[in-house]
């Protein structure tokens, strides 16, 4: 796990890299999405993923490593 210290102090711990492939758990085809950024916010942070021209945003929560088929 990732993390990254922001000018004040506070610190976020990241499940993903940009640059990793996910599959959202939601998605019945599966298809491979890559994380393309780290979007933070002042109550925490989403992921950018991308589907070729297609770009979503997503939450650790919503993403996994392995396909599910």
């Amino acid at each position: 796990m990732d993390r990254l210290l922001t000018s004040d102090h506070s610190v976020f711990k990241f499940e993903y890299r940009i640059g990793e492939v996910v599959y959202y758990r939601t998605d019945p085809e599966q298809n491979p999405h890559l994380i393309t950024g780290i979007v933070l916010r002042i109550n925490g942070h989403t992921y950018e993923v991308s589907l070729g021209t297609e770009v979503s945003y997503a939450h650790a929560f919503e993403l996994q490593r392995e396909p599910l088929i």
